[in-house]
């Protein structure tokens, strides 16, 4: 038997226009640096300290892809910044 999909499965037509004007960065991760394990001399407890600036970055990070929305303007519905942010636009008759 064929599978049937529903409403919600299906992407929606047309064109998305925004509701508000924003910015989303979409993949970006901190640096990690290595960290050792130092007995403070003054307290005598222990305390992590990073190794920031004084050795190369276990994982140099990224900075992801950077996506400028501007209010009123229309997105088409399979854009990445409309499929990770969805609430931010409403589905339109409009066309560009």
């Amino acid at each position: 038997m064929p599978r049937t999909s529903t409403a919600t499965e299906q992407a929606p037509a047309g064109w998305m226009e925004a509701l508000e004007t924003f910015v989303f960065v979409l993949g970006a991760r901190n640096p990690v640096w290595r960290k050792i394990i130092v007995r403070d001399r003054h307290t005598g407890q222990l305390a992590e300290v990073s190794l920031q600036g004084e050795e190369p970055a276990i994982d140099p990070g990224d900075e992801g892809r950077t996506f400028v929305v501007q209010k009123g303007k229309l997105y088409l519905p399979d854009e990445e910044v409309v499929r990770h942010k969805p609430q931010h636009f409403r589905p339109t008759t409009r066309t560009p």
